[in-house]
């Protein structure tokens, strides 16, 4: 099962930039694009319980619409594909 998200991220030991995913970062696949310095976009890849419980979090949801014009402002040659994740179901 697949989502995208607006949240925010940080920068884990080995300098990748992991979304805030309310404690399920390490529970699910993601890629993300950076928004500014405080923010990111992020599709999100896991078990269909996983994303329940990140749904139920209080996560801003994108549509892919939505996700595709936040893209094209920062890139107008982006896709959402280019934000893709393997779906680990």
């Amino acid at each position: 099962m697949k989502i995208i998200v607006l949240t925010g991220y940080s920068t884990d030991d080995e300098g990748f930039k992991v979304p805030f995913l309310n404690g399920y970062e390490n529970l699910v696949k993601f890629s993300l694009a950076e928004l500014n310095d405080r923010q990111c976009i992020a599709r999100v890849a896991g078990d269909g319980n996983t994303i329940t419980k990140i749904l139920q979090s209080g996560i801003t949801v994108l549509t892919d619409d939505e996700a595709l014009r936040i893209i094209k402002k920062i890139n107008p040659l982006a896709e959402l594909e280019d934000l893709d994740t393997l779906d680990p179901e």
